[in-house]
Order: C-alpha cells, then structure tokens, then sequence
C-alpha cells in the first residue's frame, strides 16, 4: 500500500503534511527533529518532508541545489520522504515558525511517491 495515500483516521502516525509544520517528529532511522517543510523538492521526484534534526547529523542547512526550503543550523537538515517520518508524542517542544519555502505553499498539498533521504 502506497503509505503516502493513508489519512490519519486509518493510522494517526503514518502520514504529515503541511498542517504539521512546527512539530516535533521522529525519522525512521535517522533520529528525531522539527518538521520544517512538506513538499516537493527540485530534481527529485515525490513528496518530502524538511527536517531539523536535533544533533549536527543531518547533510545540510534546509537548502539543497541552491534552493532554500527551510533554514536551519548547518548539518541539522535533511530531506526524508513522507512515509519515512512520524509525529513525535512531546509535549514539551515549542512550536516553531511556519515553514519558509522558496517553492511557495501550492507545493505543500501535493501526494506523490517519495523514495529517499538526502
């Protein structure tokens, strides 16, 4: 099953979207960060999330091919794709600031297949 087509009444943390933007999320063997971004990402095909991982174990600063989607400490960023990353359960994180996109908000409601983090 294309996970990227669930809703979250079929299963609560299978998918975020744009509406998650400031939270607190878990990557699937990567660790744990602040959702930053949720759309498409240029030269790749699919829907991606943007990342603030909590450690500097990420590949870059929330731009990627000269594109800024988000911006965040250098190797804090990394690009997962939607089935990859799941809403944490803290409640002691402060939300953070909307996504800062240089693609603009229509990309944030796109479904496609996503296949990799980079």
């Amino acid at each position: 099953m294309n996970k990227s087509h669930l809703s979250r009444t079929d299963n609560p943390t299978a998918v975020v979207t744009s509406q998650d933007v400031g939270s607190f999320v878990s990557v699937s063997g990567v660790g744990k960060g602040v959702l930053h971004y949720v759309g498409e990402v240029h030269g790749k095909e699919g829907l991606y999330c943007g990342i603030e991982l909590e450690t500097p174990t990420g590949k870059h600063d929330g731009t990627y091919q000269g594109i800024v989607y988000f911006v965040c400490p250098p190797r804090h960023g990394i690009f997962a794709p939607l089935y990859r990353v799941e809403l944490d359960e803290i409640d002691d994180v402060p939300m953070m600031a909307a996504s800062q996109t240089a693609k603009g908000q229509e990309l944030l409601a796109l479904d496609l297949d996503v296949v990799q983090i980079f």
